[in-house]
């Protein structure tokens, strides 16, 4: 068995490749080719991409749930169709009687003052924020709506500003000299 073996590393031995063949050799198990920094850019930019889509998506969802969540809270606060316990006709003075309230009660815009008059207000929250919780009347057909005014701070300016229905209430919310307003009305049939 060992001249067998003798036999076999003589002859292996006195075998030899040509100089191409281990060139091919080499170049062929030197593994997968090099990355080059274009690609590591071009890589880096499709991460960063899919990551600013991704932040945003889970913003918007993030945004629009909160907005939810104060859209259900005015409607059921103006579903309990509660009474005012501060009377007055005009915003100044329901402002100088509601005094705890850290930021100025005024009215939303002239057109808002041209179709709503005044009834008075009440003390409320809204998300745990202190807030006013106004009863105003629409000049043209008498309904009684509920006015929600607080201040806006940087959770409440995620909200989307724009008309909502929930549980049979239309509130309509924007926002204007660093206050929040929700209009809310009961949906009625024509």
């Amino acid at each position: 068995m060992r001249d067998f073996e003798e036999i076999l590393k003589k002859y292996y031995e006195s075998k030899s490749l040509s100089d191409e063949k281990i060139e091919y050799l080499l170049s062929e198990s030197a593994g997968p080719a090099k990355t080059s920094i274009v690609e590591y850019i071009a890589y880096a930019a499709i991460a960063a991409v899919l990551v600013f889509f991704s932040i945003n998506i889970y913003n918007s969802v993030q945004n629009r749930d909160l907005t939810d969540r104060v859209v259900a809270e005015i409607a059921m606060n103006h579903q309990k169709h509660l009474g005012v316990d501060v009377a007055a006709n005009d915003y100044e003075t329901l402002g100088e009687k509601m005094d705890k309230l850290d930021f100025p009660i005024r009215v939303p815009d002239e057109m808002f003052l041209d179709n709503y008059e005044l009834l008075g207000g009440r003390y409320c929250s809204i998300l745990g924020y202190f807030a006013a919780q106004l009863k105003v009347r629409n000049k043209k057909d008498g309904r009684v709506l509920t006015l929600y005014v607080t201040k806006m701070n940087p959770e409440l300016e995620r909200l989307y500003p724009d008309s909502y229905y929930h549980d049979n209430t239309e509130i309509r919310l924007w926002a204007g000299k660093g206050i929040l307003y929700g209009l809310a009305s009961d949906v009625t049939s024509d």
